[in-house]
């Protein structure tokens, strides 16, 4: 039961996925149609993940292609997968850096340390280079101090952080 589940959510996403994608090329389609579509991709997203998540499963290793090629269509599909696979995967890694916010995330946890490919994406924004000075590396981040200084409430933040 678990594996037709697991497939039946799967090639549903991907469906669902591929028809937004569509919507998305076709700019005088973009209407009702792309909410609702990208509504159900949400919904059907929250669902397999909320699965795993209180199952407390380890997704099974016939389905973990399957997995990893819906992945690869979004950041945060990318890390919702490396979060559960509970393994490092490059090719997952390059679509989490496409986002600064997802590369933040990711480098707290599950890295619980440093994301280097991310961090140019993170540089950019005052707060994520802040919170990735603090909660991340525990240390300056000398990249991010540009976006951060542009800030006057991130700038007395991290000026507090660093004289501790």
């Amino acid at each position: 039961m678990f594996d037709a589940y697991i497939s039946n959510i799967v090639l549903q996403i991907g469906d669902v996925y591929n028809s937004i994608q569509l919507i998305e090329a076709d700019k005088d389609k973009q209407s009702i149609l792309y909410s609702v579509l990208n509504s159900e991709y949400k919904s059907i997203h929250s669902e397999l993940w909320a699965f795993i998540q209180n199952k407390k499963l380890d997704f099974p290793k016939k389905h973990l292609e399957l997995l990893r090629k819906y992945c690869k269509k979004s950041p945060i599909t990318a890390f919702n997968c490396a979060k559960y696979i509970k393994e490092r995967c490059d090719d997952l890694e390059k679509i989490i850096a496409t986002d600064a916010y997802i590369s933040y995330q990711y480098a707290q946890f599950p890295l619980k340390g440093r994301f280097e490919l991310g961090e140019s994406l993170i540089a950019n924004d005052p707060l994520l280079s802040y919170m990735y000075s603090v909660f991340v590396i525990c240390d300056r981040f000398e990249l991010g101090e540009k976006a951060i200084y542009s800030n006057s409430y991130c700038s007395q933040l991290y000026e507090r952080f660093l004289s501790k």
